[in-house]
């Protein structure tokens, strides 16, 4: 059985060496910002597999699709990985035509 101090220390692990903190540095999040956002491939499909990796459970099931909760999430990318839809995305890579699903997601957390 692990102990809290061996789950913290890779938690903060997680957090240096994610690919995204490799890449951008960490992240400082501002009000309002998320990370990585579920677009429309996740919609109806809700495979969950994203849920399952998820090291923090920051992954709520919405009406027709999940979101990500900005405020818990870690930006460790695990669930880009695994989404069998490729529906999640960080919000740096958003275009015009998934640039809703950040406001659906800020709605569904009440933060728009």
């Amino acid at each position: 059985m692990k102990n809290i101090e061996d789950t913290d220390k890779q938690l903060q692990l997680c957090l240096l060496y994610t690919p995204r903190n490799l890449t951008h540095g960490p992240l400082k999040k501002e009000v309002d910002q998320m990370a990585f956002v579920i677009t429309s491939p996740c919609i109806e499909e809700k495979a969950g597999d994203c849920v399952e990796v998820c090291p923090v459970d920051c992954i709520e099931e919405g009406e027709d699709q999940f979101y990500i909760d900005p405020d818990v999430c870690i930006d460790c990318g695990a669930c880009i990985v695994v989404c069998p839809v490729e529906a999640i995305v960080e919000d740096t890579e958003l275009t015009p035509e998934t640039e809703p699903f950040l406001e659906k997601a800020k709605e569904f957390y009440g933060t728009s």
